[in-house]
C-alpha cells in the first residue's frame, strides 16, 4: 500500500519544517555572546552587586557577578546582543554607584551558566 499525494506531501512539508527548527535552534545557540565586565569606581558597598542581578534577570542574562579584590565589580554574563548592551548601559546609571569606566571583553558565549548569580 503507497501513500497517497496528500500524506507525500505533509511528509515533504514536516521533514523541511523539523530541518528547519533544528537550523535554527543551532543557529540560536551560536548567537549568543559573551560580556566579562571590569567596572572602576565607586562600586563597592552600594549594593551593585545585588541591583545587578536583578536587572540580568530582568533581561535573562545568565553568568555572576563578585567584587574584586582592587575594588572594581566583575561581572561575566551571556545572552544576545542586544540584552548585553542594555547591562552595560544600565552600568552606566545605576544611582547608588559612580562607575568610572568599564573595561569590556567580549567572546563567544560558552553555555557554562544556567542563571544570573552572585559570587561572594
Amino acid at each position: 500500500m503507497g501513500f497517497g499525494k496528500g500524506q507525500v506531501l505533509y511528509y515533504a512539508i514536516k521533514a523541511d519544517y523539523d530541518a528547519l527548527m533544528e537550523i535554527t535552534i543551532h543557529d540560536l545557540r551560536f548567537m549568543k555572546k559573551r560580556i566579562i565586565l571590569k567596572i572602576h569606581g565607586e562600586v563597592q558597598g552600594v549594593f551593585f552587586r545585588v541591583q545587578a542581578k536583578k536587572r540580568a534577570d530582568e533581561l535573562g542574562l545568565v553568568g555572576w557577578v563578585r567584587n574584586e579584590p582592587d575594588g572594581t565589580v566583575r561581572i561575566v554574563a551571556e545572552n544576545g546582543e542586544d540584552e548585553l548592551k542594555k547591562l552595560i548601559e544600565w552600568c552606566y546609571n545605576i544611582p547608588s554607584a559612580r562607575v568610572e569606566k568599564i573595561d569590556v571583553e567580549r567572546g563567544k558565549a560558552t553555555g557554562e551558566f544556567e542563571e544570573f548569580a552572585i559570587k561572594y
